[in-house]
């Protein structure tokens, strides 16, 4: 169960959550920045694992037992966006959960390490396995 103050989201179902974040990477395809800021007590980080093409590893701070969804998309500040994101995985045995985002030339479908792309993602997740 994560252990923050969370707002409540109308759901059929107890115990749902709704987190959404952001990322940024610079020309090379490194993560420069997250929202939140992981100064601010962020609920998760964003890595790029080593010998990866387009790919990021978002590590959740705190465990979630149940994944309903995850939704990811890449948004340039200039210029076309060239790339499309996937949710390549989602692993809620580990704690704390990952969830894998894989980025993609748009036109080749091919891996790639994005540049400069902002990429803003949703998961929606069940808070504790008290809750039926």
């Amino acid at each position: 169960m994560a252990n923050r103050n969370l707002d409540d989201v109308s759901t059929i179902g107890k115990g749902i959550v709704t987190l959404a974040g952001r990322f940024v990477t610079d020309a090379a395809g490194a993560v420069t920045s997250q929202v939140p800021a992981t100064t601010q007590g962020a609920p998760f980080t964003v890595t790029k694992p080593a010998a990866t093409t387009g790919q990021y590893l978002i590590t959740l701070n705190d465990p979630y037992p149940d994944f309903y969804s995850a939704v990811a998309t890449g948004m340039k500040a200039a210029g076309a966006n060239v790339y499309k994101v996937d949710v390549a995985a989602v692993d809620t045995s580990a704690v704390p959960a990952t969830v894998t985002l894989q980025v993609h030339d748009a036109t080749s479908g091919n891996a790639a390490d994005p540049n400069a792309l902002t990429v803003g993602f949703v998961l929606t997740m069940k808070n504790s396995t008290v809750y039926p």
